[in-house]
């Protein structure tokens, strides 16, 4: 059984500290503000790799509302894990202030990763990611090939092998 974050760290990490080590914990976009700073926030009160026998991480809006630092075991980035490609595009269609288009903007991107890990449930092939040690080098194309995990599918077909950072590029949200 995997457990999915969305919202629900604090209940699903204090579950996995009261009973036997959960399987697998998902971690879609951990909040960022106030819960991922290591010196504000307890290890136990926040998801990490320590929470399950496997971690797995989706962040796509780091740094704004989502995590910017690793907490799984493995650690996706999708388009580099901040702007999502669809997000910016419907932005920049809206009307309104900077505020207005910031709010929206971070909101689309900090659930685009609720949206990839449901694609890949019907589609386990639809993300494939490369393991690298940071989006500059992906844009690169220098990938990590020393390991056996140098690419991974980012979702729910993940392998429980998988450790590291892995980068991928994705389509539109919808397709």
């Amino acid at each position: 059984m995997n457990f999915v974050f969305v919202k629900l760290y604090l209940i699903v990490a204090y579950l996995a500290k009261l009973c036997r080590k959960l399987g697998r914990i998902t971690g879609l976009d951990a909040a960022g503000p106030l819960f991922c700073f290591k010196n504000l926030v307890d290890k136990d009160k926040r998801i990490n790799a320590d929470d399950a026998e496997f971690v797995d991480a989706i962040h796509s809006n780091g740094g704004v509302f989502g995590c910017l630092y690793n907490y799984g075991t493995a650690d996706f980035r999708p388009n580099c894990g901040t702007q999502q490609s669809d997000c910016l595009v419907e932005t920049n269609k809206r009307n309104g202030s900077f505020i207005d288009k910031f709010i929206n903007d971070s909101y689309c991107n900090h659930y685009s990763s609720t949206t990839y890990y449901v694609q890949s449930i019907y589609d386990k092939n639809k993300f494939l990611a490369n393991k690298c040690a940071s989006c500059d080098n992906y844009r690169k194309h220098i990938y990590d090939t020393t390991s056996n995990s140098s690419e991974e599918y980012m979702g729910e077909y993940c392998s429980k092998h998988a450790s590291g950072n892995y980068y991928l590029s994705t389509n539109n949200l919808n397709d």
